[in-house]
């Protein structure tokens, strides 16, 4: 008989391990009065909800999906793929995962050129910068039909950030809208090739273009009759020319970038609403000692709307930065307001990592990572990516560093702002007056109390849960969301590598009121392949009676996991082994003020995890909090919203294979086990379960 040996689902009733480090309480619990910022309407970047937003046309393909064309209220046009009848709300949320990688905005070296197309009014039609060129090249050329035409501008100009586009720095980009067919405004697909052409620039050998561009590789390349990704529909050249204009040479077009893409990420992307921006960067040495114009050429037809932003150039410098690794997560603040002296994440025991670099100028890079075997010295590493190794259970380690290299010169180095990982397990911490135990999020704590972000925890009223909240928002949305009640807050967080128990999810949140017969719920959902929460997996409840209520001050309001077993109902814990949406819900909005508390900081891009649901009657639509900007630039940068997690292991030290081949006389064999559980609770199996 073969035996193997298995941990339960309930492994967080064993042994607890933790590591005990002094802490300090960061922040004040008194909440600032409401509503202490304006919105900066015209930079507002929104997840809007299609099952209320205008469908201007719809073709079905022979396979049965369709591609529908959706008209916000702010008269922009996004085009998405539903497949087989899929659910476009779904489709939307394909981008809102919760993991980010966040590039920095890099700059040119004292630039030749810097267009940021931020000296827009905001009001003027078809704008476009002073020594720009707007050219079209179609027979006959398009023109722009008027700021009072139904039809849509087919030319390049700058534009407003919308419902599905944005800039990717500051307030404005400049945009190309696909042609779309309209039967109401007598529009038909047409073919289009318009030219942005920049001022002329004298070039040195060491001059680089940069630009960042918003654009669906999937509609690029999807054949709407084979169902493939074979086609070549709009897309973008950029051209060259050292004769002002009389003569143009191709240096690069997107094509290249959008096959690199995967069939499913192609199929994804045509399957959502919204398109993050991509840098791209090609040296101009060829034209050294020329003056030069660049055009971005948008050519083709059956693509999709394109975003232009931050164009440069000039020389350029490595940027390093690399991406939190995938199962490992900032430890946040605990329940009662304490943060660890040194900034920690929580991953895995018995496990490596990988650490994706997302240097934004790059053609190398060197690492260094702590040795397993000397935790007091440090290893080198020349991969693009690091893959560190297996570190001790429990053990606390820095995290790597990385200097970027782009044409021999070194970047400054760079890591985490989370300095350290912790391999396994829980965080505990002391107190003045005993321990605390901290949860994992998304936030990033040390945005809070710096200058730019002084009134970090004053919560403005537009997050959170209340009739009043929902008002603000449908307000922002330009009706779109009208007559709707606010009714939940969801965090996103990734899916580990390893499974973690789960055991409760507790909000820092200011509570001004809560009926008495008000019961929070937690429900914790899986993702789809498109990022949309679908089954619950896990569920708690608190009463209103067990949530302090401090008005002026921020309360925890902690909600355990509830697992029922037969008739029996026990506070416990879930495995988590994939991608999960967090919603924190129960309110009733018309009687509940209750008013998470948030982190700010200067970019939209630090995350996108934290949004808000309403629903109007059978309808539903999400906003993304971090959409939001104040007018002093700031964005929520997420929820303090943390998940209780025990990262458990079980693991033999001999490294056996766990099996047991029984002589048919009998025998033993003996494993010598680690383990953060308690042996009481380990189960045996056999090879038939």
């Amino acid at each position: 008989m073969k035996q193997k040996l298995l941990t339960s689902a309930l492994l967080l009733l064993g042994v607890s391990v933790c590591v005990a480090q002094p802490n300090t309480k960061l922040i004040s619990t008194q909440a600032q009065p409401r509503g202490v910022e304006k919105v900066n309407a015209k930079a507002m970047r929104l997840q809007a909800a299609p099952a209320v937003t205008n469908v201007v046309s719809t073709q079905t393909l022979s396979n049965g999906s369709s591609i529908q064309w959706y008209k916000a209220a702010d008269g922009m046009v996004r085009k998405v793929l539903t497949k087989n009848g899929a659910s476009a709300v779904a489709s939307q949320l394909n981008k809102m995962k919760s993991t980010r990688t966040i590039t920095k905005s890099v700059a040119a070296t004292d630039p030749l050129l810097f267009e940021g197309f931020e000296g827009y009014d905001g009001k003027a039609y078809d704008w476009i910068p002073a020594n720009w060129q707007d050219v079209s090249k179609t027979n006959p050329a398009h023109v722009a039909p008027g700021a009072d035409s139904k039809k849509k501008n087919l030319t390049w100009c700058v534009d407003l950030p919308g419902i599905y586009f944005s800039s990717y720095e500051g307030d404005y980009m400049a945009r190309i809208q696909t042609s779309i067919p309209n039967e109401a405004t007598g529009e038909v697909l047409e073919a289009q090739d318009e030219w942005l052409i920049t001022p002329a620039v004298t070039v040195s050998e060491s001059d680089y273009l940069l630009f960042y561009l918003s654009y669906s590789p999937g509609w690029t390349l999807l054949d709407m009759n084979t169902f493939g990704f074979t086609a070549q529909n709009s897309y973008l050249e950029v051209q060259v020319s050292t004769d002002n204009g009389a003569s143009w040479e191709k240096i690069w077009d997107v094509l290249d970038d959008a096959k690199k893409y995967t069939e499913e990420e192609l199929m994804n992307d045509v399957m959502s609403m919204t398109h993050p921006y991509t840098q791209f960067y090609m040296s101009l040495g060829k034209f050294a000692g020329k003056s030069i114009q660049v055009a971005f050429r948008y050519v083709g037809e059956n693509g999709e709307s394109m975003c232009l932003d931050n164009v440069q150039i000039g020389a350029l410098s490595p940027v390093a930065s690399y991406a939190r690794p995938k199962g490992a997560y900032n430890v946040g603040l605990s329940p009662d307001f304490y943060n660890l002296n040194t900034p920690t994440l929580l991953g895995p025991a018995y496990h490596s990592l990988t650490w994706t670099n997302t240097s934004a100028i790059a053609d190398g890079a060197k690492w260094s990572y702590v040795d397993p075997s000397d935790t007091t010295s440090v290893l080198p590493s020349e991969e693009e990516n690091l893959v560190t190794p297996v570190y001790a259970p429990m053990s606390k380690v820095a995290v790597p560093t990385l200097v970027s290299t782009f044409n021999g010169v070194e970047s400054d180095p760079f890591k985490l702002d989370f300095e350290n990982i912790q391999n396994g397990g829980f965080i505990r911490g002391k107190t003045e007056t005993g321990s605390t135990e901290f949860g994992v999020c998304n936030y990033n704590y040390l945005y809070l109390g710096k200058g730019e972000t002084d009134d970090a925890l004053s919560y403005a009223v537009y997050f959170g849960v209340d009739n009043e909240v929902a008002s603000n928002w449908a307000k922002l949305m330009s009706g779109q969301i009208e007559g709707v009640d606010s009714v939940s807050i969801i965090e996103m967080f990734d899916a580990p590598e390893v499974p973690y128990a789960l055991s409760g999810v507790y909000m820092l949140a200011a509570v001004e009121a809560l009926d008495p017969s008000t019961v929070i719920r937690v429900n914790i959902y899986k993702l789809n392949e498109n990022g949309f929460p679908t089954d619950i997996i896990a569920t708690g409840s608190v009463s209103a009676s067990e949530v302090e209520l401090s008005p002026g001050n921020y309360v925890p309001i902690s909600i355990p996991i509830i697992v029922k077993d037969g008739d029996l109902v026990m506070e416990s814990s879930v495995d988590i082994d994939q991608a999960i949406a967090v919603e924190i819900t129960g309110f009733n909005p018309a009687t509940d003020k209750v008013y998470p508390a948030n982190v700010f900081t200067s970019s939209d891009r630090e995350s996108s995890t934290n949004v808000g649901l309403y629903y109007k009657g059978q309808l539903y639509g999400f906003v993304s909090y971090s959409a939001l900007e104040f007018e002093s630039g700031k964005h929520s940068s997420g929820a303090l919203i943390n998940l209780n997690i025990q990262y458990n292991w079980i693991k033999e030290l001999n490294d056996s294979d766990y099996k047991f081949e029984v002589p048919v006389a009998g025998g033993s064999k003996t494993f010598e086990m680690t383990s953060s559980i308690h042996p009481d609770y380990w189960i045996f199996e056999d090879s038939n379960n």
